[in-house]
């Protein structure tokens, strides 16, 4: 991971944005389960955005399966992740930028990087 995304990461984890319930959230709360679920689309393109401004180049990515990501088990909705679940991140690279994992792991890092998928 370059430095730039490194520190761009960092000074996001303090930025707030507008929630899928239309209310303004704190990033760094998104570690918690219950307040990540439901707002991966609403933060990927806060990020995105955030990204943007600092010149780095970055795409918002989702997939209709969770599993497809490596997520397991059963998301904080109760459903079983193997049916699916549609879920968004941000890909810079071959990274992945995952702020919403929580959803699915419980309290996590915040945010979750890992390689981006492929295909």
């Amino acid at each position: 991971m370059s430095e730039a995304l490194a520190a761009a990461i960092e000074e996001f984890r303090g930025e707030s944005f507008m929630d899928c319930y239309d209310e303004q959230i704190e990033v760094a709360d998104l570690a918690h389960p219950d307040l990540a679920m439901g707002n991966c689309h609403e933060v990927s393109e806060a990020f995105l955005d955030f990204l943007t401004e600092r010149g780095i180049e970055a795409t918002v990515i989702h997939t209709d399966d969770a599993t497809t990501w490596g997520y397991q088990g059963t998301s904080r909705l109760g459903f079983p992740i193997e049916h699916g679940g549609i879920h968004f991140a941000v890909k810079v690279g071959d990274t992945m930028i995952d702020w919403t994992a929580s959803q699915f792991i419980g309290e996590s890092a915040l945010p979750v990087v890992t390689e981006a998928p492929h295909g």
